[in-house]
């Protein structure tokens, strides 16, 4: 029996990282007998990689301290490893983002603790790596990791379709008749650029208000349970009870049918604006770190993200949203087009689990 490790933040009823884990188990299941193969998830706190012939870093922005330290440990300990669709995002700070959105060479300052971890090694001596999104791709390339060891996959969930989505009929109906803008709020304990959740919150209170005066309903979702407060918080800043609901559950499959019934939704967290785009729901992504800018670079979509430390935010959210009305069918059809590439290249799904059935295998 050969044992595999999904290494990731599971565990938290995250819909991002719950529906990555679960599109990993439904492939590692279509592709690999369990008789002679077996995956447990484990966080990296805690984890005893003796226990296990081969290691998958999972999705999710965890080219970061702890989880290299465990790929390291991997590498030292001579146990196949694998980078599976993960991003890099705490590292990158707004300076060194606005640096790589200008096409400026890093500073090595932005990189120095990357390369303190061994990026160049780790990724050098992984048995397949692939990260989300183009920014994170250059970043590691910038801390020394060779071009021809790292490819970019895009996020794992993209491997999901409208197909997926579950229309849960208790959760209607819903507010004062279409059409619906979706708004996910919540909250990452203010580490945002510009440090000010109020103040992001109070922004799309007040372009919330607006689109309910041109018409629209609102549809508040949320990503993870903690989201909730701060979302009921924003419900009553937005007022016009006819006109908003908040839906509180965190089953991604559902937050996926709530998605497909928006004309557009604004995402603060990252996999909410994934799932829109699987859904090929134009979306406006609130830019709150590094992780949101990289997923839009993978998807051609920069131009949807608006940084949650602009000073004009509300304007901005109005703006965007004004040119995706303007522009819907354009705008639709750019999303479908990029998820199709993804979607046929399938690098995380069948490609990924035909070498890690070959390779583990045989240990």
């Amino acid at each position: 029996m050969s044992r595999v490790l999904y290494l990731a933040e599971i565990g938290y009823k995250n819909a991002g990282d719950q529906v990555m884990w679960d599109i990993f188990q439904r492939h590692f299941r279509n592709n690999l007998a369990s008789d002679r193969f077996r995956v447990a998830g484990r966080q990296a706190a805690g984890t005893a990689l003796s226990a296990f012939d081969s290691v998958v870093l999972g999705g999710g922005s965890l080219v970061a301290p702890a989880y290299l330290a465990k790929l390291e440990e991997a590498r030292q300990g001579n146990i196949p490893y694998y980078i599976w669709g993960s991003g890099v995002d705490k590292w990158v700070t707004r300076a060194g983002l606005d640096a790589m959105l200008n096409g400026s060479p890093l500073p090595a300052a932005f990189t120095a603790q990357a390369k303190d971890f061994k990026v160049a090694d780790i990724f050098r001596n992984a048995h397949f790596a692939a990260v989300r999104g183009p920014l994170s791709q250059a970043f590691l390339q910038a801390a020394g990791v060779e071009a021809e060891n790292i490819a970019v996959s895009g996020d794992p969930a993209l491997l999901l379709t409208p197909q997926d989505a579950k229309f849960a009929s208790d959760k209607l109906p819903l507010p004062g008749g279409g059409p619906y803008i979706g708004i996910n709020w919540g909250t990452a304990m203010n580490q945002i650029f510009g440090k000010d959740e109020a103040f992001v919150e109070d922004e799309l209170a007040a372009a919330a208000k607006r689109w309910i005066q041109q018409g629209y309903s609102i549809l508040l979702f949320v990503m993870w349970p903690k989201d909730i407060p701060a979302s009921r918080r924003l419900m009553n800043k937005i007022g016009d009870a006819n006109r908003v609901r908040l839906l509180e559950t965190v089953d991604p499959y559902e937050v996926m049918g709530i998605i497909g019934q928006c004309k557009f939704t604004v995402d603060l967290k990252l996999h909410a604006a994934v799932l829109s785009a699987v859904m090929r729901i134009p979306f406006i992504a609130l830019g709150y770190r590094f992780k949101v800018f990289d997923f839009a670079a993978s998807i051609d979509a920069i131009r949807y993200v608006i940084s949650t430390d602009s000073p004009t935010l509300a304007q901005e959210l109005l703006y965007a949203a004004n040119h995706i009305q303007e522009n819907y069918t354009q705008t639709v059809n750019s999303l479908d087009k990029q998820l199709t590439a993804y979607q046929k290249a399938r690098m995380l799904a069948e490609p990924f689990f035909r070498r890690l059935k070959k390779e583990a295998g045989t240990n």
